[in-house]
């Protein structure tokens, strides 16, 4: 067994913030101490996802970037005319660097009279034939699907954070 220099988190000693190859200035680096390497603290330090609180933490980042993923998919829509085409969900950046959401949303303030333009860019770049009725279907769409993610993501979340054991926090996906 090795013994390993550590800087733990406060006086309590209960988490370990910094490991040294040797001992340091304790002005500098204070709550030092030395203990075996296999200490369950210093374990926890080199494999976070060793511990529960690790894996949760790891699970969320997970969750968190599956969800970001299925909020940026297409959104599936058929317009009036009866044509089917994917659109940039409500969250992805458009060339004038607002949100889809925010372009659609500035489109139906201008309401119903002052919606001329009459067509809408696919996720081709293919300006498809759109009436104002199709550009309130589309925001329709995309909020159906973000508020469904949301509320997934949430629940996820919870889930992870009670979950008591490794192996109940990795059930759990997105």
């Amino acid at each position: 067994m090795t013994t390993i220099n550590v800087q733990f988190s406060d006086a309590t000693e209960t988490k370990i913030v910094s490991v040294f190859c040797c001992p340091q200035d304790l002005v500098a680096y204070p709550n030092q101490g030395q203990i075996d390497d296999a200490d369950p603290r210093y374990q926890a330090f080199i494999n976070p996802g060793s511990t529960l609180s690790g894996t949760q933490a790891a699970q969320v980042a997970d969750i968190q970037s599956a969800y970001q993923s299925a909020v940026n998919a297409p959104v599936t829509f058929k317009n009036a005319a009866g044509v089917t085409s994917a659109y940039a969900s409500g969250g992805s950046i458009a060339l004038n660097g607002q949100t889809a959401k925010q372009n659609l949303a500035d489109a139906l303030s201008a309401g119903a009279s002052g919606w001329t333009l009459g067509k809408w860019l696919d996720m081709n770049n293919m300006a498809q034939s759109f009436t104002y009725a199709d550009l309130q279907g589309l925001a329709e769409a995309m909020e159906s699907v973000e508020t469904l993610d949301w509320q997934d993501l949430v629940a996820k979340i919870a889930a992870i954070q009670s979950a008591t054991t490794i192996a109940a926090v990795q059930a759990i996906q997105f």
